[in-house]
């Protein structure tokens, strides 16, 4: 069986539950106790369409002044790129166009692009809602979602809740998906990239 190899990145505002995203992945439970590094890298290897892939995955820095003159450094040979947002937080939803695209398509504007809305599980919590309405916001919709994908250029668009593992795997399957297809394009001399939601 031929061996698929590919490294992404994953990236967006602090607290959005990147690195809770990938723990859950990798230990199939959702951490409880976590100390921000400065770099991670996660190694999976699975099979997926009937084809092995291994990938890496690198935790990159959130927005942090001591800190983004390191974030670069993790986008060499990136094939494809995981943007999280919040689907509780309005400005981490902004901070995708404002701050994250324009950084991607400096480090690595060839690599395919995967919108990830985090802490799904929050979205229709009483308690959370009732929070940010005092604040004048509101959750984050799965339309809102799509638009954004569209608005960015994003192969794709997928909900999550590390918390309650409903679309974890999904994002990973999506993210492998979407790396080999990008990967098989450029091989065979074809524009585009999939379009899979």
């Amino acid at each position: 069986m031929q061996i698929q190899r590919f490294k992404g990145v994953i990236v967006g505002d602090s607290a959005v539950g990147k690195t809770c995203l990938l723990l859950t992945q990798m230990y199939k439970c959702f951490p409880t106790d976590y100390v921000p590094r400065v770099f991670s890298t996660f190694l999976e290897s699975r099979i997926i369409d009937g084809k092995r892939v291994d990938y890496t995955i690198w935790d990159t820095l959130a927005p942090h002044k001591d800190y983004d003159h390191l974030r670069p450094s993790s986008y060499p040979d990136t094939q494809v790129v995981i943007i999280c947002f919040s689907l509780i937080c309005a400005s981490s939803f902004e901070n995708v166009q404002t701050m994250w695209i324009p950084e991607l398509n400096i480090y690595c504007p060839q690599a395919p692009r995967i919108l990830v809305g985090t802490k799904l599980d929050l979205r229709d919590d009483d308690e959370t809602i009732s929070l940010l309405k005092d604040k004048q916001f509101a959750p984050i919709s799965y339309s809102q979602g799509l638009e954004m994908m569209r608005d960015i250029g994003a192969d794709s668009y997928i909900e999550c809740s590390a918390l309650t593992h409903k679309g974890v795997t999904e994002v990973f399957e999506e993210t492998v998906r979407i790396a080999i297809a990008t990967k098989f394009n450029a091989i065979n001399g074809r524009k585009g990239r999939c379009t899979l939601i």
